[in-house]
């Protein structure tokens, strides 16, 4: 009898043990579904008129939104008390310590790759094929010499395409379709618009074409994006391309048309380093913050490296433009003060960036009656990589630019970066990125404590698979450093000047731009190399 009531025992928990397995299956089996329904059925359920009460029908369906307060906005005694915690303990420096010594090595491989590129690319005669042009075409001085841009818009291209074939192996077709959709699509395409105006004679095809060719590649993009929306089963895809795709050629026109120009007519060092201090800071957080709002629904479509490939991009163009500004801005003591200034810019927004997400959820909660953001894991993780990233791109800037204005000298009038007839001293160069580079380590070790103790993952992301980014880094450095060459080309001059002498316009770049017309305004052909 005792062996038959265990057996009856055992039948009995293996039957109830089979059942909950069937219910965990089941639930399992419709989870997807009840996930998908919940706001469905939170919705009717709300909408349902409970007996005896009046329901207004102005607010029938609506959803109660909770209304934040000012106070929010700041940490709470106990996570200030948490932090002042975590900074007394050695381990906390340490794990940092050892982030910013990797991140360095990191740098360091990235620039040394970054130079190279440079300075192979300052070999290339643009000059001297471009410069014969210019002698029959003296009304277009200021022509941006199509061979050049046309080699950098390829070569921007053959980058996009390495970075293709990169996603391809690593993640897979499935998922690097919408990079190829959304990215290779449109580069081929307006790479082979400026191959054909060229061969087509249009004349001139550059200064009259510029701005719309942005616009045709901000068509193609939201094609790519529509056709890319059908076959992932995602209808708002084209939205999260084209509001970014369109601040951000807006941004890249006001840097090409407005800031470079402006900026290199001011002959006061305290007036450029308040532009490189207040207004390149805000026009890269615009472009950052709309990019990022966007891409968050990449999160949710389980793209979340389109989302980081696409904010790494704009950290990358922002870092360049940057160290332009820093290394165009004056005398070596106007450069470190402005990267010492940058630096304590940079660690205050960094470790304030939780108080202004919180300040812009109760500025939305309370003018717009926005349902504030709840920030999830997966959020803080994007965040983190987006800050490693940074970090990264910020220094190999610091250690690539010197090299950048130093070998392209020789080509100073087919791309314009403010050189005047004596190159630039590449020693006292070396030295103030060093300074700068100091600067800005010390400026990340505090920013990454900062955002420890605010329970930021930094660290935890860092330690992740870093090889897929680091590739993934060098192939954005060197697309990005051949496409700021491009942006910080010569301006068109017809768009000033119609004059066949351009040594006769009253330009407001001439002064910086004409060191080579002499006295008789005519030009000197063989002030080139």
């Amino acid at each position: 009898m005792d062996k038959e009531n265990q057996n009856a025992i055992l039948l009995d928990d293996l039957g109830k043990s089979t059942t909950n397995q069937l219910i965990l299956n089941t639930s399992n089996t419709n989870n997807t579904f009840d996930n998908n329904n919940s706001s469905n059925n939170n919705n009717n359920n709300n909408n349902q008129e409970t007996p005896g009460e009046d329901v207004d029908p102005n607010k029938k369906g609506k959803e109660k939104i909770i209304k934040l307060k000012f106070s929010d906005i700041f940490p709470k005694k106990s996570d200030i008390s948490d932090g002042i915690q975590k900074l007394r303990e050695i381990q906390l420096y340490k794990e940092v310590l050892q982030v910013s010594l990797f991140s360095l090595l990191e740098v360091i491989l990235i620039a040394l790759i970054g130079v190279a590129y440079i300075i192979g690319l300052s070999y290339i005669p643009y000059t001297n094929t471009d410069m014969k042009y210019v002698e029959t075409h003296t009304n277009q001085f200021y022509n941006p010499y199509p061979v050049a841009s046309i080699y950098f818009l390829t070569l921007a291209t053959v980058v996009i395409v390495i970075g293709i074939g990169y996603f391809l192996l690593i993640f897979g077709l499935k998922k690097s379709l919408p990079l190829i959709y959304c990215t290779l699509i449109p580069g081929v395409a307006l790479s082979t618009l400026f191959f054909v105006f060229v061969a087509a004679g249009v004349d001139p095809w550059y200064y009259a074409l510029d701005l719309p060719f942005y616009g045709i590649l901000g068509v193609v993009f939201f094609i790519s994006a529509k056709v890319m929306a059908k076959r992932v089963q995602a209808p708002n895809l084209p939205l999260i391309f084209a509001v970014p795709l369109l601040v951000h050629i807006l941004i890249i026109g006001i840097y090409s048309f407005v800031l470079f120009p402006f900026y290199r007519t001011i002959n006061s060092e305290v007036a450029r380093v308040a532009i490189r201090i207040l207004v390149h800071p805000i026009l890269c957080r615009i472009n950052l913050i709309v990019t990022q709002t966007f891409v968050k629904k990449y999160k949710n479509l389980k793209y979340p490296h389109l989302a980081n490939a696409i904010v790494f991009g704009i950290l990358v163009e922002s870092a360049l433009f940057g160290r332009f500004l820093i290394a165009t801005v004056g005398s070596a003591k106007a450069q470190v003060v402005t990267s010492v200034l940058s630096g304590l810019g940079e660690i205050l927004l960094r470790v304030a960036a939780p108080i202004i997400t919180k300040l812009i959820d109760y500025l939305k909660n309370k003018f717009l009656n926005m349902k504030p953001e709840i920030e999830t894991e997966i959020d803080r993780e994007h965040n983190a990589q987006y800050i490693i990233n940074s970090m990264v791109v910020e220094k190999s800037s610091i250690l690539s630019i010197p090299f950048l204005l130093h070998f392209f000298w020789k080509h100073r009038l087919v791309f314009n970066f403010s050189f005047g007839p004596t190159p630039p001293d590449l020693d006292a160069m070396i030295i103030s990125a060093a300074i700068q580079l100091a600067i800005d380590l010390t400026a990340d070790f505090i920013s990454t404590c900062g955002e420890a103790i605010q329970n930021i993952p930094v660290i935890a992301v860092w330690k992740q698979s870093r090889v897929k980014y680091l590739i993934w880094e060098i192939l954005n450095w060197l697309q990005m450093c051949t496409l700021i060459i491009y942006v910080l080309r010569t301006l068109p001059s017809t768009l000033y000047c119609s004059s066949d002498d351009p040594c006769t316009c009253s330009l407001f770049l001439r002064d910086e731009l004409f060191y080579f017309c002499n006295k008789n305004s005519t030009i000197m052909t063989s002030s080139y190399n």
